[in-house]
């Protein structure tokens, strides 16, 4: 019985070589996860011609879009105005309505709500509890729209 020797060949290199490649990948992948990639936004200014035209584009196909004011506005004095504000909001949610909050400027607060026409005597009712004034006159009870409740601190002019 006659013992193989052991030969180099070609086929030997081929296999090295995809071993070491099927060590690599993982091996690989695992330092880039903890390496991690490089995700640091590149901070460049756009040129200026470039944002000239996109701001001229902008302005001419973008127009600002404008609320439906055509509802009432009343205005209000209150205690608390963010809780005033929170409470409405939450009233008008309950009822199935909308609101919109605004920034306070020089201390007013004023809120957009929308609300369906058959939800709105129980809002003013409710409104009237919370605010502790007259809400709306009868005749604004007829209305359907939006309403605008501008709050302001008790005691500001």
């Amino acid at each position: 019985m006659q013992t193989q020797r052991f030969q180099i060949t070609p086929q030997l290199f081929v296999i090295i070589a995809l071993v070491l490649v099927a060590l690599a990948l993982p091996i690989g992948m695992v330092i880039w996860a903890f390496a991690g990639p490089k995700t640091g936004a590149i901070e460049q200014e756009a040129p200026a011609e470039l944002r000239d035209a996109l701001t001229a584009i902008a302005e001419k196909g973008l127009p600002p879009a404008t609320v439906d004011s055509s509802g009432r506005e009343v205005f209000f004095e209150v205690s608390d105005v963010t809780k005033a504000a929170r409470s409405l909001s939450t009233l008008a949610a309950d009822l199935g309505g909308t609101s919109l909050e605004g920034t306070p400027e020089n201390g007013v607060l004023r809120i957009m709500i929308s609300i369906q026409p058959e939800k709105l005597p129980e809002f003013v009712r409710q409104a009237e509890l919370i605010t502790g004034k007259k809400f709306l006159s009868k005749e604004d009870e007829e209305f359907s729209g939006m309403i605008g409740i501008n709050l302001t601190p008790a005691g500001k002019p």
